[in-house]
Protein backbone atom coordinates (compact mmCIF):
# COMPACT_ATOMS: atom_id res chain seq x y z
CA UNK A 1 0.00 0.00 0.00
CA UNK A 2 3.11 2.18 1.13
CA UNK A 3 4.22 2.04 -2.66
CA UNK A 4 1.39 3.29 -4.13
CA UNK A 5 1.84 6.34 -2.12
CA UNK A 6 5.51 6.47 -2.85
CA UNK A 7 5.04 5.87 -6.66
CA UNK A 8 2.48 8.83 -6.67
CA UNK A 9 4.69 10.67 -5.00
CA UNK A 10 7.32 10.22 -7.09
CA UNK A 11 5.43 11.14 -9.80
CA UNK A 12 4.12 14.38 -9.08
CA UNK A 13 7.97 15.57 -8.14
CA UNK A 14 8.52 14.38 -11.99
CA UNK A 15 5.82 16.13 -13.05
CA UNK A 16 7.03 19.41 -11.12
CA UNK A 17 10.74 18.77 -12.32
CA UNK A 18 9.96 18.21 -16.04
CA UNK A 19 6.33 19.76 -16.57
CA UNK A 20 7.41 23.34 -18.21
CA UNK A 21 5.71 26.51 -16.62
CA UNK A 22 5.37 29.98 -17.95
CA UNK A 23 5.43 33.61 -16.55
CA UNK A 24 3.35 35.62 -19.18
CA UNK A 25 3.04 39.56 -18.65
CA UNK A 26 0.24 41.02 -21.22
CA UNK A 27 -0.45 44.95 -21.23
CA UNK A 28 -3.35 44.33 -23.69
CA UNK A 29 -5.13 42.20 -20.56
CA UNK A 30 -3.85 43.65 -18.06
CA UNK A 31 -2.50 40.72 -16.01
CA UNK A 32 0.51 38.99 -15.10
CA UNK A 33 0.45 35.16 -14.85
CA UNK A 34 1.96 31.87 -14.21
CA UNK A 35 1.00 29.03 -15.98
CA UNK A 36 1.74 25.42 -14.82
CA UNK A 37 1.10 22.93 -17.58
CA UNK A 38 -1.75 20.74 -17.54
CA UNK A 39 -2.75 21.85 -13.83
CA UNK A 40 -3.54 25.55 -13.75
CA UNK A 41 -3.11 29.04 -14.02
CA UNK A 42 -2.47 31.91 -11.22
CA UNK A 43 -1.93 35.78 -11.16
CA UNK A 44 -3.14 39.34 -10.89
CA UNK A 45 -5.44 40.75 -13.58
CA UNK A 46 -6.39 44.63 -13.23
CA UNK A 47 -10.01 45.46 -13.96
CA UNK A 48 -10.83 48.76 -14.33
CA UNK A 49 -8.28 49.99 -12.14
CA UNK A 50 -9.32 47.45 -9.49
CA UNK A 51 -6.28 44.17 -8.94
CA UNK A 52 -7.51 40.85 -8.71
CA UNK A 53 -6.25 37.96 -7.72
CA UNK A 54 -7.27 34.76 -10.07
CA UNK A 55 -6.43 31.05 -9.83
CA UNK A 56 -7.64 28.74 -12.15
CA UNK A 57 -6.82 25.06 -11.64
CA UNK A 58 -8.36 21.95 -12.92
CA UNK A 59 -11.18 23.35 -14.07
CA UNK A 60 -12.28 25.44 -11.42
CA UNK A 61 -11.95 29.32 -11.20
CA UNK A 62 -11.53 31.74 -7.98
CA UNK A 63 -11.16 34.79 -7.70
CA UNK A 64 -10.25 37.21 -4.57
CA UNK A 65 -9.98 40.77 -4.16
CA UNK A 66 -6.44 41.70 -3.85
CA UNK A 67 -7.09 45.14 -1.59
CA UNK A 68 -9.14 43.32 0.74
CA UNK A 69 -6.22 40.40 1.18
CA UNK A 70 -3.49 43.04 1.68
CA UNK A 71 -5.64 45.00 4.64
CA UNK A 72 -6.39 42.10 6.20
CA UNK A 73 -2.77 40.76 6.26
CA UNK A 74 -2.01 44.61 7.05
CA UNK A 75 -4.36 44.69 10.34
CA UNK A 76 -3.24 40.91 11.70
CA UNK A 77 0.51 41.73 11.46
CA UNK A 78 1.91 42.11 14.52
CA UNK A 79 5.20 44.26 14.38
CA UNK A 80 8.19 41.76 15.17
CA UNK A 81 11.74 43.35 15.57
CA UNK A 82 14.39 42.02 12.84
CA UNK A 83 17.67 40.73 13.74
CA UNK A 84 20.54 43.11 12.65
CA UNK A 85 22.61 40.01 11.42
CA UNK A 86 23.75 40.79 7.95
CA UNK A 87 22.54 37.57 5.48
CA UNK A 88 24.77 36.97 2.88
CA UNK A 89 22.20 36.22 -0.69
CA UNK A 90 22.17 32.62 -1.12
CA UNK A 91 23.41 32.51 -4.54
CA UNK A 92 26.68 34.34 -6.57
CA UNK A 93 26.45 36.01 -9.65
CA UNK A 94 27.66 33.11 -11.89
CA UNK A 95 24.48 31.20 -10.41
CA UNK A 96 22.15 34.28 -11.03
CA UNK A 97 23.67 34.47 -14.70
CA UNK A 98 23.03 30.52 -15.13
CA UNK A 99 19.33 30.80 -13.71
CA UNK A 100 18.62 33.98 -16.09
CA UNK A 101 20.30 32.29 -19.04
CA UNK A 102 17.98 28.67 -18.36
CA UNK A 103 14.77 31.02 -19.23
CA UNK A 104 13.38 30.73 -22.59
CA UNK A 105 11.23 33.66 -24.34
CA UNK A 106 8.50 32.28 -26.30
CA UNK A 107 6.75 35.46 -27.12
CA UNK A 108 7.70 39.12 -27.06
CA UNK A 109 5.95 41.61 -28.22
CA UNK A 110 6.48 45.71 -27.99
CA UNK A 111 4.66 47.92 -29.73
CA UNK A 112 5.68 51.59 -28.98
CA UNK A 113 4.29 55.04 -29.32
CA UNK A 114 6.23 57.98 -28.04
CA UNK A 115 3.63 60.64 -29.08
CA UNK A 116 6.28 62.27 -31.04
CA UNK A 117 6.55 61.33 -34.55
CA UNK A 118 10.03 63.04 -35.05
CA UNK A 119 11.16 60.64 -32.48
CA UNK A 120 9.12 57.64 -33.58
CA UNK A 121 10.93 58.39 -37.08
CA UNK A 122 14.49 58.50 -35.54
CA UNK A 123 13.92 55.43 -33.60
CA UNK A 124 12.52 53.55 -36.37
CA UNK A 125 15.37 52.51 -37.99
CA UNK A 126 16.68 51.32 -34.67
CA UNK A 127 13.93 49.30 -33.79
CA UNK A 128 13.41 47.60 -37.08
CA UNK A 129 17.21 46.54 -36.62
CA UNK A 130 16.66 44.77 -33.35
CA UNK A 131 13.63 43.33 -34.42
CA UNK A 132 15.45 41.48 -37.36
CA UNK A 133 18.73 40.69 -34.94
CA UNK A 134 16.25 39.60 -32.15
CA UNK A 135 13.36 37.82 -34.21
CA UNK A 136 10.73 38.97 -31.55
CA UNK A 137 8.14 41.49 -32.68
CA UNK A 138 9.53 45.03 -31.63
CA UNK A 139 8.05 48.07 -33.53
CA UNK A 140 7.75 51.41 -33.07
CA UNK A 141 4.38 53.05 -34.04
CA UNK A 142 2.22 55.70 -34.75
CA UNK A 143 -1.02 54.73 -33.59
CA UNK A 144 -0.82 55.98 -30.16
CA UNK A 145 -1.51 52.49 -29.05
CA UNK A 146 1.41 50.96 -26.46
CA UNK A 147 1.68 47.46 -25.94
CA UNK A 148 3.84 44.61 -24.20
CA UNK A 149 3.62 40.93 -24.56
CA UNK A 150 6.61 38.93 -22.45
CA UNK A 151 6.12 35.03 -22.31
CA UNK A 152 8.94 33.43 -20.28
CA UNK A 153 8.91 29.63 -19.89
CA UNK A 154 11.26 27.49 -18.23
CA UNK A 155 11.50 23.65 -16.31
CA UNK A 156 12.45 22.99 -12.76
CA UNK A 157 15.28 20.81 -13.63
CA UNK A 158 16.84 23.45 -15.63
CA UNK A 159 16.61 25.82 -12.16
CA UNK A 160 18.27 23.23 -9.92
CA UNK A 161 21.00 22.49 -12.75
CA UNK A 162 21.45 26.55 -13.17
CA UNK A 163 22.06 26.37 -9.54
CA UNK A 164 23.95 23.78 -9.33
CA UNK A 165 26.26 24.44 -11.96
CA UNK A 166 29.37 25.87 -11.08
CA UNK A 167 30.34 28.79 -13.45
Amino acid sequence: MWWILLYFVIGIMLFLLFGPFSFRIDSKTNSIKIKLFLIGEGGIILQEYYPWLEIKAMGLKWRWDLIEIISKTEKNKNEVKKDSKKNSFPLNTGQIKNLIQSFKIKECVLKLDTNDPALNGILFPFFYWVEQWTGKSIQIIFTQDNQLTIDIENQGYKILWAIIKKS
